[in-house]
């Protein structure tokens, strides 16, 4: 009797003893898995940190951006107004309140936005030319650019560019040089198709002063 008592008082004692350490283990795997959703929490947290940095960054670039084509469209529009639109000095800084901003102009690269911008920059400069042709420059450069066939930028653009050409051959004697000198080039070493248009188009106005030497060439490019 005294013997089971004992072998009794044994498995009570194992059982007891086991119990506490699955108390133990289940002590244990909660609080592993408590660090582990606390991590996981620390995690989502830090990434819902980093993407509202990285939009409130991309709004600050956009608000930058907006900041700076306001004020150049601003400055833009004062020269305009005041008539020094191409001053370097009027036109290159901006004063705002004690500080001298300098403003730059960043030609667009974009394939969609340069055509577009470029042929609203050369209808702005076409629109000053007819104002007053004698005091616009004009440059052998410029003529070139002109003249030269791009692939890709739409027949409204290349319209364009070939009313300038004849506008400025039309109403700018040095203009009207630089133009008839760079066609005849090209038309004798090439059949360049662009540059026969132009030539034709400028013909198709009436009573210019190198009327004579336009016509001239276009008899000689005929003759070949």
């Amino acid at each position: 009797s005294a013997r089971r008592r004992g072998l009794g008082g044994s498995l009570a004692q194992q059982q007891q003893q086991q119990q506490q350490s699955d108390l133990g283990d289940g002590d244990t795997t909660r609080n592993n898995e408590s660090a582990a959703s606390a991590a996981a929490k620390r995690k989502e947290v830090g990434k819902e940190a980093v993407m509202e940095f990285l939009k409130l960054h991309s709004l600050m670039r956009e608000a930058e951006r907006e900041k700076n084509e306001l004020s150049r469209r601003l400055q833009a529009w004062d020269g305009l107004c005041r008539g020094s639109i191409g001053q370097v000095d009027s036109a290159s800084t901006q004063q705002v309140g004690t500080h001298i901003t300098e403003i730059n102009f960043a030609p667009s690269h974009c394939s969609t936005c340069s055509v577009p911008v470029a042929q609203q920059l050369l209808t702005l400069w076409l629109r000053l030319f007819q104002a007053s042709p004698s005091t616009v420059a004009v440059d052998l450069d410029f003529i070139c650019t002109l003249l030269e066939e791009m692939p890709g930028i739409g027949k409204g653009f290349l319209e364009s560019k070939r009313m300038v050409v004849r506008e400025i051959a039309t109403k700018s004697p040095i203009g009207a040089k630089l133009v008839l000198n760079e066609l005849r080039k090209r038309l004798s070493v090439s059949r360049c198709m662009n540059c026969a248009e132009i030539l034709g188009k400028i013909l198709e106005v009436q009573e210019f002063e190198f009327a004579e030497e336009f016509s001239q060439l276009a008899m000689d490019v005929l003759a070949r």
